[in-house]
């Protein structure tokens, strides 16, 4: 549903005129949408669910193989398995149906320190984030 909306006209390269579309919807996200023959476009999506966080958990990745030889057994093998259904379950939750997406892949390990680790993040808007401590 669209809380607040902005119209903007301008004039494309061959004189005629065209409209874009900024929409704030309720889930927080800010969309910039162009006319087209087509019909409407969308041209990006700005999530700004991010800037109203009401919980968040730290979640820490398992350690490289090399790095537990003391520690075992090592279930590292399993972590792309939890990940995609993790992703599964998150889409069901927030009705994404599958438009979850990662723009660069990032390693699923540990690092020597710990410093490395998964964030699930839930906003006020009732959006839930997978995110990676690394971005």
């Amino acid at each position: 549903r669209i809380e607040r909306s902005w119209l903007n006209s301008y004039t494309r390269k061959d004189g005629s005129s065209g409209y874009r579309l900024l929409a704030c919807t309720q889930d927080a996200a800010l969309r910039l949408l162009q006319a087209t023959k087509e019909g409407p476009k969308t041209l990006w999506v700005r999530e700004e669910a991010l800037a109203g966080i009401t919980g968040a958990e730290l979640v820490p990745l398992p350690l490289v193989k090399d790095e537990v030889e003391i520690a075992s057994p090592f279930f590292g093998f399993a972590v792309p398995a939890i990940v995609d259904s993790l992703k599964q379950r998150f889409a069901e939750l927030t009705g994404a149906g599958g438009l979850v997406t990662s723009a660069d892949e990032v390693p699923l390990t540990a690092d020597a320190y710990g410093t490395r680790q998964a964030i699930v993040v839930r906003t006020a808007s009732g959006k839930v984030f997978g995110l990676h401590s690394a971005t």
